[in-house]
């Protein structure tokens, strides 16, 4: 998920030292993409089109269809 979406959600709330670091989450999110590129193991699930996280139950889905 993009880092400028996971903030706007963690906004209300109180965040770790790490959600509080957006480089930090950054940089884990540039580290999770390139693993999913060399570990064929790994897979993406894209919670956001057009600017838009989807909904909790579309993103569930989503999953349900890779245990499959």
């Amino acid at each position: 998920m993009p880092v400028e979406i996971s903030a706007k959600l963690m906004r209300s709330r109180k965040k770790d030292k790490h959600e509080a670091d957006l480089d930090h989450q950054k940089r884990a999110r540039k580290r999770a993409l390139k693993i999913l590129q060399s570990d064929k193991s790994w897979n993406r699930i894209q919670c956001v089109v057009n600017g838009k996280l989807l909904s909790k139950q579309a993103i569930g889905q989503k999953i349900w269809q890779l245990t499959k």
